[in-house]
C-alpha cells in the first residue's frame, strides 16, 4: 500500500518531504517513528476502508501531541496530521483550574460549616463567663472574677477571628454583601 495523499502539515511537523513519500510503501517509508509502529491500524483501514484516527508524540520535540487520521484512498493510504499540542494544554489546563475550583469550593464549604460548628459552643462558654462575672447571688472572688473575664476576653477574640474566616469564606465564593 502506498501513499496516495499527504497533508502538508505533515513536512512541518516531521521534517519530510510529503512528495518525496507519495507512491511509497506505508511499511518501508513512515512518515514519523510513530506510524511505523501502527502497521495494525493501517492495514485494518486499507481492508475495511473505514478511517482510523489516533494520537502520537513526535519523537525529539517535548509536548508535542500530533492528531493522525488515516484513510483508505484511490488503492493507497491517505494521511491527515494535526498538531493538537496547544489545545491539549489549554484543556489540561481548563481541567487543572476545574479541580482548583472544586477544591476551593469544598475548603469553602468546610470553614463555613467548622465555622458555625464553632460558634455554637464558643458562644455558650462566653455566655457562661458573663454569668459568672455578674452573679449577684455568688459573688466571685476577685481572682476568680479576672479568670471569668479573662475567658471571656479570649472566647470574643477567638469568636472574631471565626467571624472573620467565615467572611474570607464568603468573600471567596462571592456572598459576602459589602455596605
Amino acid at each position: 500500500w502506498c501513499y496516495a495523499y499527504i497533508n502538508r502539515r505533515a513536512e512541518d511537523l516531521f521534517g519530510i518531504d510529503r512528495n518525496a513519500l507519495l507512491g511509497q510503501r506505508w511499511d518501508t517509508h513512515p512518515p514519523h517513528d510513530n506510524l511505523g509502529q501502527q502497521s495494525t491500524l493501517l492495514d485494518r483501514v486499507f481492508n475495511s476502508g473505514v478511517a482510523e484516527s489516533f494520537t502520537t508524540h513526535v519523537t525529539g520535540k517535548e509536548n508535542s501531541l500530533i492528531e493522525s487520521h488515516v484513510y483508505k484512498s484511490d488503492g493507497g493510504i491517505a494521511l491527515y496530521f494535526r498538531d493538537i499540542s496547544e489545545q491539549r494544554q489549554i484543556e489540561l489546563a481548563r481541567a487543572a483550574q476545574e479541580v482548583a475550583e472544586a477544591a476551593n469550593q469544598a475548603k469553602n464549604t468546610f470553614l463555613s460549616r467548622v465555622s458555625h460548628e464553632l460558634r455554637t459552643p464558643l458562644n455558650a462558654v462566653i455566655g457562661f463567663a458573663q454569668v459568672l462575672q455578674h452573679d449577684r447571688a455568688h459573688p466571685l472572688a476577685p481572682d476568680q472574677l479576672a479568670m471569668a473575664h479573662k475567658i471571656e476576653a479570649s472566647g470574643a477574640h477567638l469568636l472574631h477571628m471565626i467571624n472573620d474566616v467565615l467572611d474570607i469564606s464568603k468573600a471567596e465564593a462571592h456572598a459576602l454583601r459589602v455596605d
